[in-house]
């Protein structure tokens, strides 16, 4: 939630590379690439890749727990940090179809008087869904506290508090934690009871998932002064609608491959989730947001998903609907998936 992991490609279009439309897909020599970088970088986690529902590469390496002799696998689970936040933007829409929620509605029209935030008349649904919403991010809270478990309940007043970054929303993409809690609240408004347990109705109970039965849960580290610490994110309790959910690749996949093929959301209603809004500056212009999602479009690929980074975990995938691709990089290191995500990614990008 802290940090996310930025596309690092920018460089590409002055590559020379130059492609025409073509369905790019890994093959055997990528598999063997991305083997020898997870051992050059002593990637600790899991990562796969699946074609439709064909687990094409797996790889997991290092511990998940070295307390309880847990190694990392694709049925461990992970804090997939700021992931969270395409799922809650899957929520939003599925009220968007409702009737409940107008996009481009003004919050307070959402929000009980008692519950006002800075600008609230101001800002819309779009606006908190495409970080343009100009909202303080809670983690720069002096009230913030490391360590301490956080719901949508407990997160909401920091965000009520924290000043402006910007006064006029819609003036530009500032990446906001603050945004999708308020997201989180509205939608415990409409629910009537807590974000979590919307997730696990609305988001998770369609694939038999059970949030809080799983006993394969990975520890997360940092490096400090050169040796590896716990991090921040290990409490699978304490997560809200700007990311934190712990969640395994095996899962992760359920859920992504269940939005691909039509669940969840109308197909119109999941296109206009994954249609640019909003292009982020100092990046490249195949870089934008989407409707809480991450929208990628170098040459003639199309990739489509989010990041997360706490400190102790870092997780990414990708969807490339042009080949029905999945790409998933999870690890309990923090900034340990970068490395290898990025490269598979480019790996598809390079080829002629």
């Amino acid at each position: 939630m802290h940090a996310t992991l930025h596309l690092l490609i920018s460089g590409l279009l002055g590559l020379g590379i130059s492609t025409t439309p073509s369905e790019k897909r890994f093959d055997e020599d990528d598999f063997k690439v991305l083997e020898q970088t997870a051992k050059e970088q002593q990637f600790n986690g899991s990562m796969a890749i699946y074609q439709g529902n064909q687990l094409v590469f797996k790889m997991s390496s290092g511990a998940a727990d070295p307390e309880k002799g847990l190694a990392n696998d694709l049925d461990v689970r992970f804090n997939v940090g700021s992931i969270g936040k395409s799922m809650t933007s899957i929520l939003v829409l599925q009220q968007v179809e409702s009737g409940a929620i107008n996009l481009d509605q003004t919050i307070d029209h959402y929000l009980p008087e008692s519950e006002p935030v800075p600008n609230d008349h101001l800002i819309t649904v779009r606006h908190l869904l495409t970080n343009t919403s100009g909202l303080g991010d809670f983690f720069e809270s002096p009230d913030y506290l490391e360590g301490q478990r956080y719901d949508v309940g407990s997160l909401f007043p920091l965000v009520q508090k924290m000043p402006l970054i910007k006064e006029k929303p819609g003036t530009g993409l500032d990446y906001s934690n603050s945004g999708f809690i308020v997201l989180g609240r509205i939608l415990e408004h409409i629910h009537k009871k807590p974000y979590q347990a919307i997730v696990q109705e609305q988001l998770l109970n369609p694939l038999k998932i059970n949030y809080k039965n799983h006993s394969k849960m990975a520890t997360g580290w940092r490096l400090e002064n050169d040796q590896l610490v716990l991090g921040e994110g290990n409490d699978p309790s304490s997560w809200s609608s700007a990311g934190g959910i712990f969640l395994s690749i095996s899962e992760m996949h359920q859920l992504v491959s269940h939005l691909a093929n039509g669940g969840y959301l109308k197909p119109e209603t999941r296109e206009l989730m994954w249609t640019p809004q909003v292009q982020p500056a100092h990046e490249p212009p195949f870089v934008h947001y989407g409707l809480g999602w991450m929208i990628e479009k170098p040459q003639d690929l199309h990739f489509l998903g989010h990041n997360g980074g706490v400190r102790g975990f870092q997780a990414a995938f990708r969807y490339l609907p042009q080949t029905d691709t999945y790409i998933y990089t999870f690890s309990n290191r923090e900034n340990g998936a970068e490395g290898l995500f990025m490269t598979a990614l480019m790996q598809l990008i390079q080829k002629p």
